[in-house]
Order: C-alpha cells, then structure tokens, then sequence
C-alpha cells in the first residue's frame, strides 16, 4: 500500500528490542553479547531468529561465495550489529551491499555504541533469485535455507537435510570484516 513503510512491523519490534538490550546493559560489551541478548529478546517477542547466518551469494546465476550476516529475523529482515564508539563509515553501505545481493529488502543496522543508534535500509531493486541457502551456526534450527520463487517479497524457510552443513566460517575474500 501507499505509504506504508516495508515490513514497519517487524522493524518496529525489532529496534523496540535494540533498545531494550542496550537500555540493560549500556555501551562498553562486546558485539557478540549485544547480538546473543538481542536474540533472546526477538526470540521472546515471537519472532524466529537466526544467529551468524551464512548466505549463499549468486552473479549471474552462479555462485559466488558466502556472505555472512549477524542476525536474519523471520527470514525477511537482515540485522547487522556494530558496538563501536564510532560507526565506521562503511557500515551501511556494506548493509545494502547485503540488501542487494540477497533476497532481502529490509535492513537494520544498530549501532551499540556511546548514544545507541539504528539505521533501516531498504533495497527495492528487481531481485530474482532461485534458491538462496543460509545457514546458522548459534540459532535453533541449526540450518535454515531460504528459498524463493523469484519474487523477493516472499522469502520462505525450508529445512535443510541431515547431511548438509554449513560452509567454514572464515574472512570475507574481498578483506573485509563484519
């Protein structure tokens, strides 16, 4: 609809958490404290939440490698957490680097720093997309494989068969951290 902000819902909910998290703990902790509280906090509003994501990332109908992602929030939303003093100044261009090669339209990036900041990001980009694997290693269920039909507004789980498993985690090929 007209004027309706993309998936205002969840965002809303999502960043009431952020703010929730860093309203208990302050600044000062490490990122992967901040991203596990935020998970429990998401886990407790209802939402389905998956922890250091691995995505499959496709050019030109080939697989390209790996991207990981701090958090994925009821496959339609990526999380990127920053606990920083100062918000590097790449932060949210390499969300919408994320935004663009994904399936996902929506993201959120939240700066847990001196003042908590949050920054949505939005990719309305034509995407079409086959399959799109991802895969969790801290979130029940373990694996999570996105996949859709073409259309990025519909992104859905499926389970992932005994037997795969997620590639190693490791540096991004590019050099860059997340």
């Amino acid at each position: 609809m007209r004027g309706e902000l993309l998936e205002a819902r969840r965002v809303y909910s999502i960043v009431g958490a952020f703010f929730e998290v860093y309203n208990y703990f302050g600044f000062g902790l490490g990122e992967s404290i901040y991203s596990r509280a935020l998970e429990l906090e998401l886990t407790d509003r209802g939402h389905r939440v998956a922890r250091e994501v691995a995505v499959e990332v496709w050019y030109k109908g080939r697989r390209a490698g790996w991207q990981r992602l701090d958090l994925l929030v009821d496959e339609r939303i990526i999380v990127e957490n920053k606990a920083t003093e100062k918000l590097s100044s790449d932060a949210r261009p390499r969300l919408l680097s994320y935004l663009k090669a994904t399936p996902f339209q929506v993201g959120l990036l939240l700066h847990f720093g001196p003042e908590p900041r949050f920054y949505r990001l939005v990719d309305s980009g034509p995407k079409s997309f086959a399959a799109i694997r991802a895969f969790s290693r801290h979130s029940r269920p373990n694996h999570v494989a996105i996949v859709t039909g073409g259309s990025p507004s519909a992104p859905r789980a499926a389970p992932v068969h005994a037997g795969q498993s997620p590639p190693r985690a490791g540096p991004v090929k590019d050099g860059s951290t997340i």
